[in-house]
């Protein structure tokens, strides 16, 4: 399994840039980051898996679909919770401040360009030869993270999050999960915020760590970008400590399993 990371940020600034993952160029996770490091190879995605519909996880879906509808064979399938899908139809994809492309054909074979897929808590769905499990996130508004699993590996990716059980279970449960992508927005310093936006900062992601008891790679994701350097510096002395490969994944970095 590789993972192409278009973005990694929690927010847009300078050269940072909001979270996306491709992963072996056939699903992508989250969408703030998309034409800009794909280009015309964007128009190839076909199934965007959404953790929830804060503006930096979704931003770029109307701009995909936008201007990859005249030249799609396929439609673009989103696959979100059901909160989720009601948001991107009723505040984004509604015809007053974007198209909904949903009620539009394609002109190649006359599907619709758009189609949502309601996912559930618990239930694994498939994708091609990917099972996906969507579990249940720690955030301010209802949101999901998923375990990927393919060729006999295992991928994490937390969505947005705070204290919780689930991320932790999962990985000491099942051997085959090689990865932890998980968000990470504050410095320790920032406690209160984290607190109250349910993002974990840093002192409180040292402490989520010990509920985890086997050794795999962690991806700090989701950084404010002004606080970068500060979150960074307590990131490694956290991995130093507690003798764990951590690190902030380089945007354009694809990252084998």
């Amino acid at each position: 399994m590789r993972i192409h990371v278009l973005g990694a940020f929690g927010s847009k600034y300078k050269d940072k840039n909001m979270v996306s993952f491709l992963v072996d160029d056939k699903i992508l996770l989250d969408a703030g980051n998309v034409l800009t490091p794909l280009g015309d190879k964007a128009f190839d995605i076909e199934n965007i898996l959404l953790t929830h519909h804060h503006l930096d996880h979704i931003a770029e879906v109307p701009f995909l679909i936008s201007e990859s509808f005249p030249l799609r064979s396929k439609p673009l399938r989103i696959f979100a919770s059901l909160n989720t899908i009601r948001a991107m139809k009723r505040f984004i994809m509604n015809s007053k401040i974007w198209p909904d492309f949903s009620v539009l054909k394609l002109r190649k074979n006359g599907s619709f360009s758009l189609q949502y897929y309601e996912v559930k808590i618990g239930q694994i769905f498939k994708i091609d030869e990917y099972e996906i499990l969507p579990f249940k996130s720690n955030h301010i508004i209802p949101t999901l993270g998923f375990k990927i699993t393919s060729g006999g590996k295992s991928v994490i990716f937390s969505g947005d999050t705070y204290v919780q059980e689930n991320i932790w279970k999962l990985a000491n449960d099942d051997e085959q999960v090689k990865s932890i992508f998980i968000d990470v927005s504050y410095p320790a310093r920032l406690h209160d915020l984290g607190e109250k936006a349910k993002h974990l900062s840093t002192d409180v992601f040292e402490e989520e760590l010990k509920k985890l008891k086997r050794k795999v790679k962690i991806f700090v994701i989701h950084v404010k970008p002004t606080l970068f350097d500060e979150v960074k510096k307590e990131i490694e002395e956290i991995a130093e400590r507690l003798g764990l490969d951590i690190c902030i994944p380089k945007e354009g970095e694809i990252i084998s399993l």
